[in-house]
């Protein structure tokens, strides 16, 4: 998970929210009052948060191949002639949809995987060639907490 500056998701979330059609946020506060915030000031009343993650089951060919070598090799894999060696134990283990009991894929993070079909078990590792990992297709998320947020806070801000 990457994060990004406060700076810049507020910059981000208020952008997006302008853009498009928004010109108030509606959120009760932490008693259950009904409160209006400008989107454009969102930040003061709120916690944002911004990460990078996979999104959804699109695989595609590993783009970041740096990145998965570093990965496999923090697991205590080992890579020659382009395959792996991983221990079992690094390794999470994913069901197929529907029957989640049938082995479908060995996560290596969150990013990436290789499916169960393109393994074979030796012992205690698991063996594929590295040419068979794929990669998820990230998202960027943005958050807003409101949690501490009072009516009363807002209305004195703004009215005196």
């Amino acid at each position: 998970m990457h994060k990004f500056s406060e700076e810049s998701i507020q910059f981000a979330v208020t952008n997006n929210y302008v853009k498009k059609f928004a010109d108030v946020i509606c959120t009760e506060d932490k008693d259950g009052y009904l409160t209006m915030l400008p989107c454009n000031q969102m930040g003061r009343w709120a916690k944002l948060e911004g990460e990078i993650r996979s999104a959804g089951r699109n695989p595609y060919k590993v783009w970041t191949p740096h990145n998965l070598h570093g990965v496999l090799v923090g697991l205590g894999a080992s890579i020659q002639m382009e395959e792996v060696h991983c221990p079992k134990r690094s390794l999470k283990i994913s069901g197929q949809r529907g029957n989640k009991t049938q082995l479908s894929r060995y996560k290596i993070n969150s990013q990436f995987f290789v499916r169960a079909k393109d393994c074979v078990e030796e012992m205690d590792k698991i063996k594929f060639a590295l040419g068979k990992v794929q990669q998820l297709s990230p998202t960027i998320a943005a958050k807003v907490n409101f949690k501490g947020l009072k009516y009363q806070a807002v209305k004195d801000y703004y009215f005196g």
